[in-house]
């Protein structure tokens, strides 16, 4: 099988269960990816900080704590490497 890599996959929710599945799934096949979550109270957030501390592990991994939601925080968001700006 073939695999093509167009550059770092985007996961958002990675902090939570299947987000942080899929970026764990990703990695193991040697992508980089870049997670990105609010990381909102709806459940354990230190639940959410371990599964992030896992994946941040991964040399492939970075992370943005960000709200794509909010329209202010997501036209800063670039495909760009660095951090989001706040």
């Amino acid at each position: 099988m073939t695999v093509l890599t167009f550059g770092p996959v985007i996961v958002t929710g990675a902090a939570g269960f299947i987000g942080m599945q899929v970026c764990e799934r990703l990695l193991a096949r040697g992508e980089q990816v870049i997670g990105i979550d609010a990381l909102t109270p709806d459940y354990d957030p230190a639940l959410k900080r371990a599964r992030l501390n896992y994946l941040k592990q991964h040399a492939g991994f970075t992370f943005h704590d960000t709200d794509l939601a909010d329209p202010t925080r997501r036209n800063s968001f670039s495909m760009r490497p660095g951090p989001i700006a706040s």
